[in-house]
This record gives structure tokens, sequence and C-alpha cells, in this order.
């Protein structure tokens, strides 16, 4: 395990950053051991790659999603409340060195094995071939997507060409390879023929490779959205594309880009700082709505009817503003906390939502934190099985139906978003089922079509009101995939601050507004490797190469982000 993590290790270091120019071909002549395998089967390859697309996110839930992104998009609320630090960013979890250490390696590999074939057995590869690309640009977005310009083209060069001071690729240029390399992917596995496939060592898909074109649809899709407001012509122009390919996007639940690599795999436990409690305003938004999902995404509070009379009885129900209309909401066991660092700070709203209460010798804590079986389905013993819906059907129904609304590309949005509402309602069922949450409780269609009653949900006709309920929708569905959800609310203002179905709560830390939420990560000095090309990429992007200053992470915001809403501040059509 050791020897595999400096492999990897070294492959990062030589690809990302050069870090070093000893591997010689010496140095590999003199290490071979004749007992290794030296040229693995492709399909073991594949399988790695993908497996690290969602085994490493330990870091990313840890570090990114409970203590920074999620609180940023105002879902969930750290235990205590934010800080006034909410705005600076501290460590990180390790989507980037994942990408080059862990996604990356492989895919390359299995090119380079088929390259050295002949034409006609290569052939045969073609579309196994194909499907690294797409998992390259999936994982590729995701991290251009917080830290701006990045190595791709010459990435991995050290490994293979000694190249070991890649240059960054900005976003323009990322964004326009992706596309090409998606579109001959598409056009490839679409070829008749008899072509070599990974089976069930593909447990994405088992090479079904009609739903890899989908997904490559999706990802243009994806990547599209990025571009709305720094190259509208061109998301246009990948709209159409999509729109008018005759396979096209995900049709249905069962095309979706789900990440279930074993049914005996429990995932990491994300819970060691405490998990975060609901967002005050969107538990609220789910419980008036009386949102399906609810119950999958948060836990109930500790206060059970019987403590309550236990507390009524002894004169102590005051002691818990919160469950004192119990009688009038079926749901008072469903709290969120407030995001603002000052109301953390209050000593009235401390006891109203932060503070336990303490009664016969136990604390009870009066808010619902997130659903911890459904982040971490083996917690208390349990037999749930951990999965992620990398790229839902209901996340492609909500952009198609805001881009339709939005006229950029021909189609019904009602339509799209109805069938947006029921993919989300209906997936989040079946995956809150694999991870046995706390108080499951399957969605039926009945729950769906009521839902789909609710004033806050239901489309009016207005398009621009009916706008807002699509983007809420699209954020709801986001609640698994934070990175999605804030990139959301960073192209589209959304949830804003006037809202009277989901509003956004201005933070106010030590009596001032706390404006600066970061927009991007930062891109730490690699030092003396590979130096030259990170000054030259930073200043590119207009970004400070070193700073104190956590503001710049606002002010100097990434291509695809320059010229869009603030957060909280909304958009118009």
């Amino acid at each position: 395990m050791l020897m595999k993590r400096f492999i990897y290790k070294l492959a990062f270091c030589a690809g990302l950053l050069g870090a070093t120019s000893a591997c010689t071909d010496d140095f590999g002549e003199v290490n071979t051991d004749p007992n290794v395998v030296t040229k693995p089967d492709l399909a073991y390859l594949f399988t790695h790659s993908a497996f690290q697309m969602g085994d490493y996110k330990y870091t990313e839930w840890f570090y990114d999603n409970y203590q920074k992104i999620m609180p940023w998009t105002q879902m969930v609320t750290p235990r205590g409340g934010n800080s006034v630090e909410i705005n600076t960013l501290g460590p990180l979890g390790n989507r980037m060195s994942i990408f080059y250490s862990g996604v990356m390696p492989n895919l390359f590999e299995i090119r380079r094995q088929v390259s050295q074939m002949t034409a006609e057995e290569a052939a045969k590869y073609d579309k196994m071939v194909a499907v690294t690309y797409i998992i390259q640009a999936y994982h590729g977005l995701r991290v251009t997507d917080m830290y701006g310009s990045i190595p791709y083209i010459e990435a991995m060069q050290g490994r293979y060409d000694k190249n070991f001071s890649p240059k960054y690729d900005n976003q323009q240029t990322l964004y326009a390879t992706w596309l090409t390399e998606l579109d001959n992917a598409i056009a490839t596995l679409k070829k008749e023929g008899d072509f070599l496939k990974y089976g069930s060592s593909d447990f994405l898909y088992e090479s079904d490779w009609e739903k890899w074109v989908k997904m490559a649809n999706a990802m243009k899709l994806r990547i599209a959205s990025r571009m709305e407001s720094a190259d509208l012509d061109k998301m246009k122009e990948v709209l159409a594309q999509v729109a008018s390919d005759d396979v096209g996007l995900f049709d249905s639940e069962a095309d979706q880009f789900v990440w279930d690599p074993a049914t005996n795999y429990g995932g990491k436990t994300n819970d060691f700082r405490g998990s975060p409690s609901g967002g005050d305003a969107f538990l609220k938004f789910l419980k008036r709505n009386n949102d399906p999902r609810l119950k999958i995404f948060f836990e109930k509070n500790q206060f059970t009817l019987e403590i309550i009379k236990e507390m009524k009885d002894a004169g102590k129900a005051d002691l818990v503003p919160s469950i004192l209309d119990y009688e009038n909401d079926p749901l008072y066991r469903y709290q969120g906390a407030p995001p603002s660092p000052d109301k953390a700070q209050d000593e009235t709203l401390k006891n109203l939502y932060f503070k336990s209460v303490k009664f016969k010798d136990k604390n009870y804590n009066q808010l619902s934190h997130i659903n911890r079986a459904f982040f971490s389905p083996r917690r208390d013993d349990r037999e749930g099985v951990y999965t992620d819906v990398l790229f839902s059907y209901a996340e492609v129904c909500f952009m198609m139906s805001e881009f339709t609304l939005k006229g950029y590309v021909a189609g019904d949005y009602k339509d799209w978003y109805e069938k947006g509402v029921r993919a989300s309602l209906n997936t989040f069922s079946d995956w809150g089922a694999k991870a046995k949450a706390y108080d499951y409780e399957e969605i039926t269609e009945d729950m769906v079509n009521a839902y789909l009653t609710k004033s806050e949900v239901a489309l009016s006709g207005n398009k621009s009101e009916d706008y807002e309920k699509v983007v809420l929708q699209a954020y709801t569905n986001l609640f698994r995939l934070p990175t999605e959800a804030y990139a959301l609310c960073r192209r589209t203002g959304f949830p804003k601050k006037t809202s009277t179905i989901l509003p956004w709560e201005t933070l106010i830390g030590g009596g001032a507004e706390i404006t600066d939420i970061p927009r991007r990560y930062g891109l730490g000095d690699p030092g003396q490797f590979n130096r030259d090309n990170w000054v030259k990429a930073m200043e590119e992007q207009g970004f400070s190469l070193e700073s104190g200053d956590q503001t710049v992470y606002s002010s100097q915001r990434l291509w695809w982000d320059k010229n869009n809403p603030e957060l909280g501040a909304g958009s118009t059509l």
C-alpha cells in the first residue's frame, strides 16, 4: 500500500508540478521485478480509475462540503453555527491530487497500450478508449470549477515523455478540448461493428455504449452551462448539438451516471467533526411543501412526544421554544439553524437554535442534522450501501427546463421541469433505500403528485416566477453534489435575498455584512517545480500570486464566473 501511494504521489508531482527528473530509463531497468505485472489488464486499469472517482471523497466531505461549500450555499449550518471566518479557506479535500494521481494515470495507460497495438487489433478497443475521455472530462470539470487553469493537455507527459513542466490550460482551452474529446468519443461509440468491452469491470454502465453516449452528451450540457455568462453563443451552439443528437440525453433514471461499485461497499465515515444541521430557510422550504426528500436529507431532532410531555409535566417546556408549536407542526422535529455568524453568538438565538437543552441529566439537541446514515450507510452497524449519483436524470431535466425557458434551445420547459421533479424524488427514494437512511420512507407516486401541486413548486406560467422555481428545484436536487449546487448558486445568484419561496440570508459577522464568500479555491505556489508555468497561468487569470487576503478568492473570479451575479442577488431572464 505504501509503495502504491508513493507511485501515485510521484505520478501526481511529475504530471502536475514537475517534481523530479530522476525517473530515468536506467532506474526502470535496474528496478524491474520479473514477478511484477508490467502490462496490467485494461479492464482492471479502467476499474481503478472509475473507483477512484468516488472512493476518495471522504476528504472532500470532511474539509470542503461540510465546513465550506454547503454552508456557502446555505443548505446546511455547521454545528454551533457559522463563525465570522466562514469566508476563509482552510484545508481542502484532494479532488485535484486524485485527478492526477488516481483517475488520469490509468486512463492514459489504457490509451498508451492500445496505441502500441497493430491498427487492426487497436480498432477493437476503440470504444473502450473512447469512454476514458468521458471520465477525464467529468472529473476535470470538477477541478477547474474551483481552481481555474490546470495542466491537462500536457498532463502525464512526465510519465512518458519526461516533460515535468506541463503548461497550465485556461478554462477556454479546457472546455474546447473536452468538448472535442467528447464529440470524438460520441462518434466512436456510435460506430457499427464488433468491439471489445470492459464488461462488469465497467461498474458504471457495464459497457452499454448507448448509455455512455448519453453521458457524454450530459457532460456537454454541464460544460455548456458554465459558458452562459462567458460565451453565450458557444453555449447555444453546444446546446443545439446536444438537442439534435440522435441518441441524446438521459431518458430516465436508468441512464443516470451512478457510482455503485459493489453491493457490500459501505463508504467512509464523514462525521468526525459533528454533522452540520439544515440551513434554516432551506429546511423551512422543505417542511412548508412537505417535501418527501426531507426525511432522507435530514434527521429528526431529539425531542420525541414523550420527552416533551415529561418536560411539560416538569414545567420545563419553555426551555425549548422550537417545540412549543409542535401540535400545529407535524414536522416540528425538523429544525434548522440560521447561517448568519452573529446569530450563533446571540444568547437568545443560541437558546432557540444552537444550545442543547439539559433535562434529567441528559442533553437534548434541538437541531436536525444531515441524515448521517444517508451519508455513511454503515453507521451504527447498519448494512446500507454507499452509492453516488454523479450525474442524475433530474439534473439534465432541470438544465433543459431552464435553457428552454430562456429560449436558448427549443422545447417545453414545463415538461422538462415536471420530469425533473419526478426523477429527483424517485432517485432520492431509491438512494435512501440503498443507504438504509434513518427514518427512511419510500416516496410513492401519490407523494410526488401531491408535491407537484404545492404553490411554491407548481409552475404558474409566469416565466419570471417559474425561472426561480426551476432553479430552486435544481438546487434541492443537488443536495448530495454540493460542488454542483455551488456552481448553480454562482451561475444564477439563487437562492436570492428577496425571495418569498427560499430566501438567501444576509450573513452578518461582527455586526458587518460578509460579502466576500469565496468563488474559487487558491492554487498554491508550487515552489521550484514548474513555477514559471504557474506564474503565467495566475497572471493570465488576474490572480494574486501570494496573498494572505482571503477576499481575493471572491473578487478575483474564474473565467466562467466573472460575469455571474453575486450570491443571493438572483438573476432575471
